[in-house]
Order: C-alpha cells, then structure tokens, then sequence
C-alpha cells in the first residue's frame, strides 16, 4: 500500500530542513507509533523499516525513547532495589539468597523477560521516592 500526504509548501520545506529524508522520517514517525500502542510487533516493525536484526529495532527504539518496560516491571525493580543494601553482592542485590551448586543446574524462571510486556503501563503512578 501507498500512501500520500498533502503538506503545504511553507510546512514540507520547514519538515525537510529538519528531516532530510522526509518520506523516511514519516514512516519511522507512523511505524513508532503504532508499536507504541501496539499494532504492531518488533518483527512487523523490522519489516516495515527495512531492518536486518532484532538489534537495529532495539537500537531504533532506544534512539526514540520506547521502552518495552511496565509501570509493573518498574515497581519490581523499585522494590529490589528498595531491599539491597549498599554494598551487597548481584545475588543479595536482587532480594534472592546466593545460589547453592543445585541451584546452578536449575532453569531459569520462565515468563521473566521483559522485552515485550504482555500489558502496556505507564509509570505515572509508580512511586520512586519511597525507598531514596
């Protein structure tokens, strides 16, 4: 599908200063913001933007301030961090004791990623003062 906009003249010449490649940057613009509420995935928006890795996409995001991360995913971090104390070791830093050599063999928790939240959030309502 192609699409077509319609600027005025004044409008196009003040984008195209800023943007060189105009038509690109109104793609980059239509694609983020349909990742951010979520039409699209991170392999639709490689394939809409012509990217070869999962790294460019993460680049891409990055370089524009979307981030797969939950007001959730923040208040977890916010309590780990909440119960380290200066000075403590990764282990005791994320709240778990250090692991026994069993503990080694065991798997990892399933369903702990957080590059793709099942549930948007916003951080609004997260509290990041309660423990500075």
């Amino acid at each position: 599908m192609q699409i077509t906009i319609e600027l005025p003249e004044d409008i196009a010449v003040g984008l195209e200063s800023k943007w060189n490649d105009l038509p690109r940057a109104a793609l980059e613009s239509l694609a983020l913001e349909a990742y951010r509420s979520r039409a699209l995935t991170a392999a639709q928006l490689r394939r809409l933007l012509v990217f070869e890795t999962r790294m460019q996409v993460d680049a891409f995001l990055k370089e524009h301030e979307v981030y797969d991360f939950t007001a959730v995913d923040f208040e977890q971090d916010r309590e780990t961090l909440c119960q380290a104390s200066p000075g403590s070791t990764p282990t005791a830093a994320y709240g778990k004791p250090a692991p026994s050599s069993k503990a080694d063999d065991d798997p990892p928790e399933l369903g702990k990623s957080r590059h793709r939240p099942s549930q948007p959030g916003t951080l609004e309502d997260v509290d990041t003062t309660s423990c500075l």
